[in-house]
Formats: structure tokens, C-alpha cells, sequence
């Protein structure tokens, strides 16, 4: 695992983002799998943005799942071999009439993409970064979110302090909740199938939220305090 750097704000949440980062991170590679596999069955990506996804589709697509998470196999070889019988199986279940020629094209492009040799890992790797600047502040609710660039930080914490005071106040806060919640993750996931990510949707609006509270939870704690302080000081240097 490579290392990286946090503010030290965010270290009590290290579990979390390290949660964060290893989903983010499969979902980026899974992706290029998935596109390399419509790209050799010589179909377009419209099969895996389905919602619920075919059957026979589903199932490769926890095969592949299941076969990038399990690292403990007996060699680097096997890992990589079992992922590519993986995204060959989805090649094939998209187009079962797929060449032997275009099947170990696939394999080779599936190791390549492993050791990070493949160009659209970049790509995605943006776009996810991009998904997730705007999700974590992002409000379903008020169908609103905070601006990304800011002269000082005092509008972002009044806002996020008068979103605070409507849930506490609010007679049935644990329904507004699992609205937030429910709402956040369906918009999260059309955004995440829009923007390529849809074999990973669900766990990536998981993930998301998952971001999203964290960020939310700082400001409340370290905000006014802290964080605010540190904004008008930079603006004023």
C-alpha cells in the first residue's frame, strides 16, 4: 500500500478513508476491466449501466469483484490470471461468438492494466477524483451545494450549522436521516453510472456517503475553531 498524506484533522477517520481509497481504487481498475471487456465483444457499455443489471451480467461482475479483492493466492502469476478468467468471462457473456485472438488480447490488456501500463486508468482515475469533490459536499435535501471556491470559510460553516440546527429540530430527525441517506446514495449512483463507474455504483455511493459524513462531521467539530481560521489566514497571505 502506498503511502499518503492527511490533514490531521481527518486521523481519527483513517479506517474510513482507507475504506474509501481501497474502493475507489478496485473501482477505477474494475472499470477499465469492464471496458476492455465491451471493447473486445465489440459492443457498447450500455449492458453494464443497466439498473438491476442482467443476470448473467451480475454474476461476472461479482466474479471479477471477488477475484480482485482476494490477494491471497499462492503467486502474483495467479492473481492476475484469475482476474483475467474473470473479465473473459464477461467478454464472452456479452458476446458469446468472441475469437480465441480477441480473448488473449483481453488477457494481455488485463495484465497490462494491473501493473498501471494502461492510459485509461489515468482517465477514470480523474473522473472519480472529480465524483468525489463534488459529493462530499453535496446536499440532496436542498438539491444545493457549498461552493468550491470560497473568499473565507464563514459561509460554509453558517450553512453547514443551519443545516445541523433544521435535523436536530426537527420532530422526526432518524426519518430525515435515512432520507439524506437514501436520497444521497440514489443521486450519488447516477453519478457515478454516468460518469463510467457503473459495475461499482453501488459501493461507490456507499463509499461517498461514507465521505461525505466524515467531512461533514470535521467542519462540525473543527470548523469555527479551526478550520474557518485557517481559511481567512490563507486568504489574507
Amino acid at each position: 500500500n502506498s503511502q499518503f498524506l492527511i490533514p490531521e484533522v481527518l486521523w481519527l477517520d483513517m479506517s474510513s478513508i482507507r475504506d474509501i481509497r481501497r474502493i475507489t481504487k478496485t473501482s477505477v481498475v474494475g472499470s477499465v476491466l469492464a471496458l476492455h471487456a465491451t471493447s473486445t465483444a465489440g459492443v457498447n457499455d450500455s449492458a453494464l449501466k443497466k439498473d438491476p443489471l442482467d443476470a448473467v451480467i451480475e454474476n461476472c461482475r461479482k466474479k471479477l469483484a471477488t477475484a480482485m479483492s482476494n490477494r491471497n493466492v499462492r503467486s502474483q502469476e495467479l492473481y492476475e490470471n484469475n482476474i483475467g478468467d474473470a473479465v473473459v468471462d464477461l467478454a464472452k457473456a456479452l458476446n458469446p461468438l468472441v475469437s480465441n485472438n480477441d480473448i488473449e488480447s483481453l488477457r494481455n490488456r488485463t495484465k497490462a492494466t494491473l501493473k498501471g501500463e494502461d492510459p485509461v486508468i489515468k482517465l477514470l482515475d480523474n473522473r472519480m477524483r472529480s465524483c468525489f469533490r463534488a459529493l462530499v459536499v453535496s446536499n440532496p435535501l436542498s438539491l444545493q451545494q457549498v461552493p468550491t471556491s470560497l473568499k473565507t470559510g464563514r459561509n460554509l460553516f453558517r450553512r453547514r450549522q443551519q443545516q445541523q440546527k433544521q435535523q436536530v429540530s426537527s420532530p422526526s430527525e432518524s426519518k430525515s436521516i435515512d432520507t439524506f441517506d437514501s436520497l444521497f446514495k440514489r443521486n450519488a449512483r447516477q453519478e457515478f453510472i454516468r460518469r463510467g463507474f457503473a459495475f461499482y455504483s453501488n459501493e461507490l455511493a456507499e463509499a461517498s456517503l461514507l465521505a461525505n459524513k466524515s467531512i461533514n462531521l470535521i467542519l462540525s467539530i473543527y470548523g469555527l475553531e479551526v478550520i474557518e481560521k485557517l481559511f481567512v489566514q490563507a486568504c489574507q497571505t
